[in-house]
């Protein structure tokens, strides 16, 4: 028995038949090539499928299907094989309705010796008549094209196109200078949201004046508002600045608020120290504005003297394909630069087209090659000389900017002073003045600025006024020496004018030692006038613990108010007081040594004493060498002494015996010389 070399089957009920391309015996159910993985199924292309066609016969296998592949194949070759072409018989037609999938048995033919003879001739004839139909659309195509050239050619051998006006979009560009106009803004959102960090802090807002009815209540209440209405409450306004306030109303001007921070439950306010007019600052900056202008111009394209093809292709690209008058295609760039041909229409493009000889593309527009002396090309600006080449000569321009020592004014170059402030002009810093390159002082024409007086030609601080110099007396490394400082009478007289008390709620803690003394220590204006002694104790040394020793020798030589204290009417005055008065009772003079000692950088206390009414300075330094088991050594301000001596007798109290407070004003440096 054979078995079929695939599936491995034994090929019962048929005869066993081999595979024309591999050779192997192959049962009906795997007969074709794709069926069983044939080696030959490469070679079944169309040489082989019209060779496998005559190699069926006439009849077919009844195992084969209408869906195999050959099925349609084998149909055609017996249509084409019954020579009458005649209906097929009903028998025939009955037998097939029976077996409606299968054909009948696969027959070879017998291979004939004329067969690939047969198959060449076949395949020459073909060729030639493919052949034949191209030659004669050739000849035609030939023909029809000779006879449209010999018609031209009869009638106009040349024909010159008209001339033809064409419509040139174009843009030019200007620029102009705009101002823009900032002004300065003032926003309360940061005090609200940082309250806790700034409660009895000393602060400086920039707001309007609002006395406004209270909601509810027939009770006034002044605040500062900003910009977006935001309003801070101010407590403790003076008469001397209620003027300032409009009833029922918001001023238009700006003003200066400086005091001490507060926050309550829902709101926050400020204790008033002072209130004065302020300016707006306004910042101006010019621009320059690029101004962009479409505009159509005319222009007449003379007529070419041209072919009859050219004419004639002109002509149907302008009908059909969009094309340009000038015969220009579309999307492409003409002839005549810096043309460009888009949708039928001409415009410039000199970017992508170039431009004619003896011209240069310049901001996508064609301008005159010319040159300056240095060979910067028109009108573009010198990098040298910073000036704009125009036509061939140099002008200034702002948009060049200009040498240096000018500036831009009024579209032209002016020289300037080292601020930028033009000859003859005030500067923006009042009293400033421009004269022939010098910043001079000249009140009379530049006027002062807010806050400030007139004094000739120069603007003082009101705080300034009546100068006065004091000798400060110190000893140091075993000698006696001296500071001269100059203190003024007009902030002398402003901090004896603030208020002494603290402001708060009901629901608000009563203020500290601390707040009180922080009140004196944290004023911004007296801290401007102190600060230069604090820079003339560093010019003498440049040891910190000599430093200290400076300072506290400055305060104690301060001599003692005896008048005040006898009297009994002590205020609490500030530490500049008591420098420029050059006197002071033990808690005045704390207050200044502790101001000096923080500025410097130490670690200060203020040591209280509540049942010998007394207070001395707290200095930070080894726990080992603090008083009484603190941090701090002690420091006697009243009178010459070293440090941690703590004196047995005073004025009406005696021995200090009573449990201090310690009041921690600042941290620092630990004073280490002891």
């Amino acid at each position: 028995m054979v078995k079929c070399k695939y599936c491995l089957e034994e090929i019962r009920g048929e005869v066993p038949r081999k595979c024309s391309y591999c050779h192997n015996y192959i049962c009906g159910d795997h007969r074709l090539p794709e069926s069983h993985d044939c080696k030959g199924l490469e070679k079944y292309s169309k040489q082989e499928k019209k060779s496998f066609k005559k190699t069926i016969g006439t009849l077919a296998s009844n195992h084969i299907k209408v869906n195999d592949r050959g099925y349609e194949d084998i149909v055609d070759i017996n249509r084409k094989k019954k020579k009458n072409k005649h209906k097929i018989s009903k028998k025939h037609k009955s037998q097939k309705t029976k077996n409606e999938d299968y054909f009948y048995k696969y027959i070879p033919p017998k291979k004939h010796k004329n067969d690939k003879k047969f198959e060449e001739n076949e395949k020459s004839e073909v060729i030639e008549k493919k052949d034949t139909k191209k030659k004669l659309w050739i000849i035609w195509l030939i023909i029809i094209l000779i006879l449209m050239v010999c018609i031209f050619g009869i009638f106009q051998p040349i024909i010159k196109s008209e001339s033809t006006e064409i419509s040139i979009l174009k843009e030019s560009i200007r620029y102009e200078n705009e101002t823009l106009i900032t002004e300065e803004k003032f926003d309360f959102f940061n005090l609200t949201r940082d309250k806790e960090l700034l409660n009895y802090k000393e602060i400086l807002v920039y707001g309007r004046l609002g006395l406004l009815k209270e909601k509810n209540s027939d009770l006034y209440i002044t605040y500062v508002l900003d910009d977006s209405n935001r309003k801070i409450e101010l407590k403790n306004v003076k008469k001397n600045v209620y003027q300032f306030f409009i009833k029922d109303s918001i001023t238009e001007d700006i003003y200066e608020v400086s005091g001490v921070f507060k926050k309550g439950l829902d709101s926050v306010m400020i204790d008033i120290e002072d209130i004065e007019l302020y300016e707006r600052k306004i910042t101006k900056k010019i621009i320059q504005k690029e101004i962009i202008e479409e505009f159509e111009e005319i222009q007449t394209i003379e007529g070419k003297m041209i072919s009859p093809s050219d004419f004639l292709i002109n002509e149907i690209k302008k009908e059909f394909f969009n094309s340009c008058d000038d015969g220009s295609e579309h999307n492409s760039c003409s002839l005549t630069k810096p043309l460009y041909c888009k949708n039928g229409n001409l415009r410039e493009n000199p970017t992508q087209c170039g431009c004619p000889e003896n011209k240069r593309v310049y901001e996508n527009t064609c301008i005159p090659i010319i040159k300056c002396d240095d060979g910067t090309l028109a009108p573009e600006c010198s990098k040298i000389k910073k000036m704009q080449c125009y036509n061939g000569e140099w002008k200034f321009n702002s948009k060049c900017g200009c040498p240096e020592g000018y500036a831009i004014k009024d579209r032209s170059c002016s020289k300037i002073c080292e601020d930028k402030t033009f000859y003859g002009e005030c500067s923006k810093e009042k009293p400033l003045f421009c004269d022939e390159g010098i910043l001079i002082e000249k009140s009379s024409l530049c006027k002062c600025p807010i806050g400030t007086l007139q004094d000739g030609e120069k603007c003082v601080d009101k705080y300034q006024i009546q100068p006065k110099e004091i000798e400060l007396k110190f000893s140091f490394q075993g000698r006696n020496k001296i500071i001269k400082y100059i203190v003024y009478k007009g902030l002398n007289d402003y901090l004896s004018g603030l208020d002494r008390s603290i402001s708060y709620y009901d629901y608000e803690s009563p203020p500290s030692i601390k707040d009180f003394a922080l009140k004196k220590l944290d004023n911004t204006k007296q801290r401007k006038y102190l600060l230069p002694l604090v820079e003339e104790i560093k010019k003498i040394s440049d040891k910190k613990d000599d430093q200290a020793k400076i300072a506290i020798s400055i305060v104690q030589h301060i001599p003692y108010d005896w008048e005040g204290f006898k009297s009994n009417d002590l205020t609490g005055r500030y530490p500049y007081e008591v420098l420029y008065d050059k006197k002071g009772v033990c808690g005045e003079k704390s207050k200044l040594t502790a101001f000096l000692l923080r500025e410097l950088g130490f670690g200060i206390s203020l040591i209280n004493f509540d049942l010998e009414s007394h207070e001395a300075v707290g200095l930070k330094c080894p726990i080992d060498k603090g008083y009484k088991g603190t941090e701090y050594c002690f420091v006697e301000v009243t009178r010459p002494t070293t440090i941690n001596h703590v004196p047995t007798t005073y004025v009406g109290v005696g021995e200090l015996k009573s449990t201090p407070k310690i009041v921690v004003i600042s941290d620092g440096y630990t004073y280490g010389s002891i």
